[in-house]
């Protein structure tokens, strides 16, 4: 009997397997077949791109790294200014599929990547097909389970970003895992999901781990009766299992810990207790619809079978079954935005745990189907009411709700209707090749759910349905990644035989249509020394220099910095040797908007190579100090040209500092002047005194400016600020494009104002030279507390003329003051001079190891142009410094006495050695409990042998 039992569970799980499969191979085929007919990858145009492909290139060189030379480096100079390689690449090197995508060639990357994200949802369904198992779900209610899993609105939503559909995978881990020891089986499933979830982000594992908590206890009341002393012995110890896996992670998620707890956290954007009325109005058809209800990755949207079950989720509710209750509680949580602000780490709301909610939807749905009984008409009235609701109130009278979106909600709504007439029978009669088949209601649900995710994801792809709106136009064509890479300027990097530690600067875009911002991950991707970085985990402390400089192109996004603005002191302070100009392949004349100081030394694959005639590499000794009070006191102009006289120190250590070596702000030297000029309007604007009202699309102001000779010019707007129009006023401003009742109502939705905030974009031009600068005030990763913007032209031997300024953003704006300097090349000149005589000379650069000299006629500060991160170790001639301090706002540096001395500086992990000791115990801990189970094995079998025998 048992032995047959065994048998028939193979099976079950045999067919399971097989039919998945199966499934998943046709739905895949049709949710994907725009992509497939377009050639069209999976590689999102924006992150995808900037983030997660330049991620992946650089993995693939760590690996050869390892595999070839059988060494890892701890710190990456191709990460911004340099950081740390595990802590700002854990979401690539700890995210197995990765390794799926690096044994591709860059060239190829693309189907590495498509292949890879297939491969995660295919298992996201598969590892919920286990869980539903667990639960004694019939292999049919699984396989509806698993496909509608795999292939829901949020999984598909994350495509963007492939490391967010791992947690997908994760998550039913972690609940199959708690389920487990609830059952009094292994734990081993619990401490192996732990570990995959710490790895892969612990971003993501701060989710997981309150979501896994309340389900823990919520579950508890299921298993057993409460008791305060029982119920905390199993929080105890499926904690404990879990801390199990965290320990062997240790060596990943120490370095994760540290990057994140110093990475920029801010948001631009402002939350109440509650979200607008109309995304509430539209919190119902959300859950037919494949749109972000609160933004933010918030999907909810489901297919028609486990929609028409909503009611029966809140009788399973009124039953307090764990999945009903979860199920609410994750609809709650995204009612509110604190509560979505919490699970998003106390930033803004987001929906990022959403596959949380996906999973316990689609279980208590399940679970409805086969304990609930319900009638078909209430189901039919259920389903009539959202029809109404979408159509009549959403659309017809309030028109909040877009025709792609109407079509998608009633694609699901027939589909719907098919479902509740197929749970009408219990089993369906059809004809095929002569034959009559016989199929069971369940199966006939699985046929129905396979079209209904073609059906509306081809909707949502749909160029041919919706103009230029599908989907798939958000994505790159295969092999278009690799192609932008490869005509980066940046290219030519490696090509530099300069054995001094230097780094360059780009610039690849020069038209109104882009931005003169240098692309942002290109470094990465070629392994090259620069100043740009795009991730995530970008260090606060870079924000906090750009800040105080005043460089808008670093400090408009917490999440990446564009470089320096062109700034010529700032080029000489972070080590930037070359300029990667014109590029002739390109037909882009970029030389003008090298700073100065650069000239043409050579030409390198049709690129012009301008070399900085000032240069201190990694760093350089001042002699002179400010303390950060003094420095706070200048105008951002005046604090660049502090940093070229005197190092920026804390104040509590300038007790440790020669009284006579310390400046006070008024002891600044500048020779700045402040340039006449008159301001006076352009196209589409109207203007009086400090304020200004653009009324077009692209509006502009010209500013008639002084001339100057040998100086750069910077335009500096004092508390700019814009108001956006109201939807009546743009409606006056394009009066003459509404003729009718039905046109007002089409642009009245499409010019939707009430949630803008006052972000703007100004273009600067002059001759043929294009600046940028932007507020991106009311974006997830922007500012709130920018007010000034100040712009730097770049530099002129002989300026003259005006400068064009253009206002891509409409409404009504306002500023303290205008003002325009001009800053003398000649005092940089002599300030560089001095500076680069007491440069830090590198003979050695080993990435996390480096050695090299310098020389001083005077006791000083060596001054390093890497941020301050904790982990690196100096050493004077052999002796280890007792402490490296902040520098220059955000980078490093210590004391060095007089004279010429040999600097060694090296990198580790902080605790590192400590993660090793962890990682170490909890591989000691599981191989423990693996005895402890084996022997308690063998004894219930013999146990059971001696019982037989008697």
């Amino acid at each position: 009997m048992l032995v047959s039992r065994v048998k028939q569970i193979r099976c079950d799980r045999r067919k399971l397997f097989i039919w998945y499969s199966i499934l998943f191979l046709i739905c895949a085929a049709g949710v994907f077949f725009a992509f497939f007919r377009y050639d069209q990858s999976l590689i999102w145009k924006f992150d995808g791109l900037n983030q997660h492909f330049a991620g992946l290139v650089k993995l693939r060189r760590l690996l050869k790294e390892v595999i070839v030379n059988h060494s890892f480096s701890f710190w990456s100079w191709d990460i911004g200014l340099g950081a740390d390689t595990v802590g700002n690449m854990a979401w690539v090197m700890g995210d197995p599929f990765s390794y799926i995508t690096v044994l591709f060639k860059p060239a190829y990357m693309h189907i590495g990547y498509n292949l890879s994200i297939l491969l995660r949802l295919y298992c996201a369904g598969f590892t919920f097909l286990c869980f539903l198992r667990n639960q004694r779900f019939e292999v049919s209610t699984s396989l509806i389970g698993g496909i509608g899993y795999a292939f829901s609105s949020w999984l598909l939503g994350a495509l963007v970003h492939p490391f967010f559909l791992t947690q997908s995978i994760v998550f039913p881990m972690l609940i199959l895992g708690i389920e487990k020891i609830y059952q009094r089986k292994s734990p081993f499933l619990l401490i192996a999901a732990s570990f995959f979830s710490c790895t892969s982000s612990l971003y993501f594992t701060y989710m997981n781990a309150i979501m896994c908590g309340i389900y823990s206890f919520v579950r508890y009341f299921e298993y057993n009766k409460f008791r305060w002393a029982s119920c905390l012995k199993k929080m105890c110890s499926i904690l404990g299992y879990a801390l199990v896996g965290g320990m062997i992670s240790a060596p990943m998620t120490f370095s994760a810990v540290y990057t994140l707890l110093h990475a920029g956290k801010g948001t631009g954007i402002d939350f109440g207790f509650f979200h607008s009325l109309k995304q509430y109005i539209m919190f119902l058809p959300n859950f037919l619809s494949t749109d972000t209800i609160f933004n933010n990755y918030s999907y909810i949207g489901m297919y028609a079978i486990f929609v028409i079950l909503i009611p029966a989720i809140l009788v399973l509710f009124r039953k307090k079954k764990t999945s009903a209750i979860m199920c609410l509680l994750s609809v709650l949580t995204m009612l509110f935005p604190f509560l979505s602000s919490i699970m998003n780490g106390f930033s803004y709301p987001a929906g990022r745990w959403g596959y949380a909610f996906i999973f316990f939807f689609i279980w208590a749905g399940l679970q409805a189907f086969k304990e609930v009984k319900f009638s078909v008409r209430q189901m039919k009235i259920w389903v009539a009411f959202i029809a109404i609701w979408s159509a009549g109130i959403c659309t017809f009278l309030l028109n909040i709700m877009s025709v792609q979106t109407l079509v998608i909600i009633f694609v699901n709504i027939f589909f719907a209707c098919v479902s509740i007439n197929i749970i009408k029978s219990d089993q369906i009669n059809i004809k095929l090749f002569k034959r009559n088949v016989v199929l069971s209601r369940e199966y006939m649900l699985i046929i129905c759910l396979v079209f209904n995710i073609i059906f509306v994801n081809n909707v949502k792809n749909s160029i041919y349905l919706f103009g230029n709106t599908g989907i798939i136009n958000e994505f790159l064509a295969n092999g278009a990644a690799n192609e932008k890479y490869e005509k980066s300027t940046q290219r030519v990097a490696n090509k530099i035989k300069d054995g001094d530690f230097w780094r360059t600067y780009q610039l690849d875009y020069a038209s109104e249509a882009k931005s003169t911002h240098a692309s942002s991950n290109d470094n990465m991707y070629y392994g090259t020394k620069s100043i740009y970085t795009y991730l995530s985990t970008t260090n606060s402390l870079w924000s906090e220099f750009n800040k105080a400089v005043g460089n808008h192109c670093g400090y408009f996004y917490r999440v990446c910095s564009y470089g320096n603005d062109n700034r010529t002191r700032l080029d000489f302070l972070t080590g930037v040797k070359y300029f990667l100009g014109n590029d002739y392949k390109k037909n882009l004349m970029a030389d003008q908007y090298a700073g100065y100081g650069y000239k043409v030394c050579k030409k390198i694959d049709k690129v012009n190579i301008l070399k900085n005639n000032y240069n201190i590499g990694l760093g350089c000794i001042y002699n002179r100090y400010m303390p950060e009070k003094e420095f706070y006191k200048l105008s951002t102009i005046q604090r660049e040209e502090a940093l070229m006289q005197a190092a920026i120190v804390d104040d509590k250590y300038t007790s440790e500092l020669p009284p006579d070596k310390i400046l006070k702000a008024t002891d600044l030297k500048t020779d700045t002047t402040e340039l006449g000029y008159k301001l006076r309007k352009g196209k589409g604007v109207v203007l009086e005194n400090n304020k200004f009202t653009v009324k077009s699309e692209r509006g502009t102001l010209y500013l008639d400016v002084d001339s100057i000779k040998d100086a750069e010019i910077y335009i500096c707007f004092k508390n700019l600020k814009r108001t956006p129009p109201t939807t009546a006023q743009l409606e006056k401003f394009n009066s003459n494009q509404i003729d009718s009742p039905l046109q007002k109502a089409q642009f009245d939705k499409a010019n939707d104002t009430t949630n803008l905030y006052g972000s703007y974009q100004i273009y600067y031009s002059k001759d043929n030279r294009i600046k940028l600068a932007r507020n991106n005030i009311g974006s997830n990763s922007g500012f709130k507390d920018i007010k000034n913007i100040t712009c730097n032209m770049g530099y002129y031997k002989d300026y003259q003329g005006e400068i064009k300024l253009t206002f891509p953003d409409m409404g009504d704006y306002t500023f303290d003051s205008l003002k325009v300097y001009a800053v003398p090349a000649n005092t940089y000149t002599k300030q560089a001079e001095k500076l680069q005589k007491s440069k830090f000379n590198v003979d050695i650069n080993n990435n996390d190891y480096i050695e090299g000299t310098v020389k001083t006629e005077q006791e000083g500060v060596l001054y390093l142009s890497m941020l301050k991160t904790e982990g690196w170790q100096a050493y004077i001639d052999g002796k280890k410094v007792d402490n490296i301090q902040k520098v220059n706002v955000a980078f490093q540096g210590f004391k060095i006495p007089k004279g010429e001395h040999k600097i060694v500086l090296k990198y580790r992990p902080v605790g590192f050695n400590l993660s090793i000791g962890l990682f170490i115990s909890g591989c000691f801990i599981t191989v423990i409990l693996l005895c402890f189970r084996k022997r308690n094995s063998y004894r219930k079998n013999n146990t059971v042998v001696t019982k037989n025998k008697i």
